[in-house]
C-alpha cells in the first residue's frame, strides 16, 4: 500500500510510503507552469488533481476490502469487518464531497 504512491510525501517524512518515480513532488508542481494561465489557479487545480487521486486510490481500497474482509471464507466476523469498513467511508464521503465544485444558482 506504501509503495509506489502517486505522489511524495512531504519533505523531511521518514515513513515507509515510497513514491513512483513519476510521483509529483512538491517542488516538481512548480515545473512546466504555463505563461497563459495564472499561476495560482494552476497550482490549485494540479493540487485538487492529485487529492482527487488519493481519494479515487481509498474509494477502491474500501471496494476491494469490503468484498475480501465481508467474506465468511476470509473473515472470522465478516458483518463487522463490512460494517467497520463502511463506517470508516462514509466519513471518508466527507472528505470527497468537498472535491465538487457547483455552480452557484442564478437568479431567476
Amino acid at each position: 500500500m506504501f509503495e509506489n504512491l502517486p505522489i511524495a510525501p512531504p519533505p523531511g517524512y521518514e515513513g515507509p510510503a515510497r513514491p513512483s518515480p513519476e510521483a509529483i513532488t512538491v517542488g516538481g508542481m512548480l515545473d512546466g507552469l504555463r505563461d497563459d494561465v495564472a499561476p495560482e489557479l494552476q497550482l490549485l487545480v494540479r493540487a485538487m488533481i492529485q487529492i482527487l487521486v488519493i481519494e479515487l486510490l481509498a474509494y477502491h481500497t474500501f471496494a476491494w476490502a469490503s468484498e475480501v474482509l465481508g467474506d465468511p471464507e476470509c473473515s472470522h466476523d465478516a458483518g463487522f469487518a463490512r460494517d467497520t469498513i463502511d463506517h470508516i467511508r462514509i466519513d471518508e464521503d466527507i472528505h470527497v464531497a468537498y472535491l465538487q465544485s457547483r455552480w452557484p444558482s442564478s437568479p431567476r
